[in-house]
């Protein structure tokens, strides 16, 4: 995982697999970034080979604690596989998947 801040946003570049074990250090560095106040997070998944449900629950706890500080966690250059992930478990409309991490903290969503 790596991790840099620019403006008030914070990215973290996550790959590999996101699952129960292996997301125990992603959901702890979120919890790190919002004890810090860091409420704008950034998530390129792009490099995610496999995610699971232990690995959404992780995702959207994460989206919960910005959120409780308002601020928000988007991902970005989410595979086909993650966003079909998504989609299947209704979630795309809450963790949001945008082109590139540049979209992601502007805000920028694909044209429909």
């Amino acid at each position: 995982m790596r991790e840099w801040h620019s403006n008030e946003v914070s990215v973290l570049t996550v790959c590999g697999e996101l699952d129960h074990w292996s997301g125990v250090q992603l959901e702890q560095r979120l919890i790190a970034l919002a004890v810090a106040g860091h409420s704008r997070i950034v998530l390129d998944v792009g490099g995610l080979r496999f995610c699971d449900a232990g690995g959404i629950r992780v995702l959207v706890r994460g989206r919960t604690r910005a959120r409780a500080q308002d601020g928000w966690l988007r991902l970005a250059c989410a595979n086909r596989r993650v966003r079909d992930l998504l989609t299947m478990t209704e979630l795309n409309g809450v963790l949001p998947v945008f082109r590139s991490v540049g979209d992601a903290a502007a805000g920028r969503l694909p044209p429909p």
